[in-house]
């Protein structure tokens, strides 16, 4: 996801802003691990599932408490959560009240590839005690492409995706370009070989494909329309029968040198075959930046679109969906989106002919937002790299109530007294590093992962609970002094290359701006409009930049 990005690498400050007054926020979870979005269950019992990149899928019951207690739900053992891969969405079926079917995209180890697959619930007791059955996966896709593209500093990017039912009950899938953009203008390779690069999936829940799909005649039969740079978020607002895909845009910085735009593309079920413009079009289809690649003839004009003004100004688009509350409300019928760069939120008037009003009014701040979503509750739930879970309370809506209590257990005879308590072991030495399969390789700092065996964060060596490789992957290199006002860094023989442009320890606080690196460590880093400091910024260099 995330423009050459910035995806979860960065620890970010941001400004303070206001709320309109008539909303209240709440945040019902933290240090979840790197959540990719939630969804409110369609059968009135106020749950919801909350998914992580690493696989891990939260169950919690929602009341007007301003905290939820999680479980786990389902955890994938198969899960590729390199750069921007892994677990990108679950949706619910539209029938779930009595199919109790789910689906959920995702990159898959073996065959390794971007899969859509459906899964049961099992109901048990209810409540929290629910669970996802894993043991169930039915295949639906699996990319035949595997995983390709280009290695950043951060893994592989532009893989999409969001799941949405279209007006047809068909299953709708926004992908990427896999950073081989050469294969989306013909989707296929140098060879003639179809690729699904860039494409619109859309297909029956069964796992069989339309007929009257573009693809069908191109080699890629799950190919509805095409043309996407990174289809990150996108959604079906039903009561319009209109499809809002968030395209995230190009990278001004290397490798890339792209002009770029972030757009919002509207699409109805005629739209079977259209051409999203991607590499030759970013913004609107007469933009002068691309006057000799793209035509309004063929392209998609974008509904919205904002452009990278500098490189201080870049962009990030999280898309995004209308808003449709049962009450009414002065956000009703608006669209929802937000910017993981710019760490922002905004609505968009939607005007009588269908338009956009103009680009967005600012709605909040929200630090590594990674998706927004309307609950059945009518409230809005937006979840964020750093495992944050945040509820909008909307005005006309109701916080739900919490469920009822458990009847007491039966009374019973008092026990006898306990024997007398043994003298306590000695203590155990601390625990060695955790066997697993799971590497820390291009996951370093993205917070505690409950659910996983071991650990990459920074406090795993305080937990005894780093995995095997940590010191390999995420260890810096240095050895540090420390004194009460100053910390002086030496380099050890470091690597040059991704890993060291990482870390504020190895390029050195006040290091001139570079724009090869995902991350940077000099004075304006932590600007509004930049927010790009490296993860250890805050740490070594907030108070000694110049």
């Amino acid at each position: 996801m995330f423009a050459h990005a910035k995806w979860l690498l960065m620890t970010i400050v941001v400004s303070v802003f206001a709320l309109p007054s008539d909303v209240s926020k709440q945040t019902l979870t933290t240090n979840l691990g790197v959540l990719t979005g939630t969804r409110t269950f369609p059968d009135g019992s106020n749950r919801l599932l909350a998914f992580t990149q690493h696989g891990t899928i939260y169950i919690g019951q929602l009341s007007s408490s301003s905290s939820l207690p999680v479980e786990v739900y389902m955890s994938f053992n198969n899960v590729d959560a390199g750069g921007e891969k892994g677990l990108m969405d679950c949706i619910f079926d539209p029938n779930f009240s009595s199919n109790n079917k789910f689906y959920c995209y995702y990159a898959s180890t073996s065959p390794n590839g971007m899969r859509v697959a459906k899964f049961s619930h099992n109901e048990n007791s209810g409540g929290t005690k629910s669970r996802g059955d894993k043991s169930s996966e039915q295949v639906l896709f699996q990319d035949p492409d595997g995983i390709t593209g280009q290695n950043y500093a951060f893994g592989t990017v532009h893989y999409g995706g969001q799941l949405s039912f279209g007006p047809d009950d068909k299953i709708y899938v926004t992908m990427g370009d896999k950073s081989v953009r050469d294969y989306v203008k013909t989707n296929s390779d140098g060879n003639g070989s179809p690729k699904y690069h860039g494409c619109v999936l859309r297909m029956n829940k069964d796992g069989t494909y339309p007929s009257d799909n573009w693809g069908q005649s191109k080699g890629i039969p799950a190919c509805w329309a095409h043309g996407l740079r990174n289809g990150y978020r996108s959604s079906w607002d039903l009561p319009s029968g209109r499809y809002f895909i968030a395209e995230v845009g190009g990278n001004m910085f290397a490798p890339d040198f792209d002009k770029p735009w972030e757009d919002v593309h509207v699409l109805t079920t005629s739209s079977n075959g259209q051409d999203l413009g991607w590499p030759s079009c970013e913004g609107p289809c007469d933009n002068a930046d691309f006057s000799s690649t793209c035509s309004c003839n063929q392209h998609d004009d974008p509904w919205l679109s904002y452009k990278h003004t500098s490189f201080n100004n870049r962009g990030c688009i999280v898309g995004g969906f209308v808003y449709r509350p049962n009450g009414q409300n002065n956000y009703k019928t608006q669209y929802m989106y937000g910017d993981y760069v710019r760490n922002e939120v905004y609505w968009v008037e939607i005007k009588s002919n269908g338009k956009a009003k103009n680009n967005g009014v600012k709605f909040d701040n929200v630090q590594g937002l990674s998706s927004l979503s309307q609950g059945h509750d009518d409230h809005i739930y937006v979840t964020t790299s750093s495992g944050q879970l945040i509820r909008y309370v909307m005005p006309g809506a109701s916080a739900p109530s919490p469920p009822p209590p458990s009847p007491p257990p039966p009374p019973s005879p008092s026990p006898s007294p306990p024997p007398p308590s043994p003298s306590p072991p000695p203590p155990s030495p601390p625990p060695s590093p955790p066997s697993s399969g799971k590497t820390c390789k291009n996951v370093c700092d993205f917070g505690y992962a409950p659910a996983d065996p071991c650990q990459c964060d920074e406090h795993c060596a305080d937990n005894f609970d780093c995995c095997s490789d940590y010191e390999k992957w995420c260890g810096d290199g240095t050895t540090t002094t420390t004194t009460t006002s100053t910390t002086t860094t030496t380099d050890t023989d470091f690597p040059p290359g991704p890993e060291a442009w990482t870390r504020c320890a190895h390029k050195t606080c006040n290091a001139p701006f570079n724009p090869l690196h995902p991350c940077q460590c000099d004075s304006k880093c932590n600007m509004p409009g930049n927010m790009d400091c490296c993860p250890d910024y805050f740490d070594l260099c907030l108070n000694n930049v110049e």
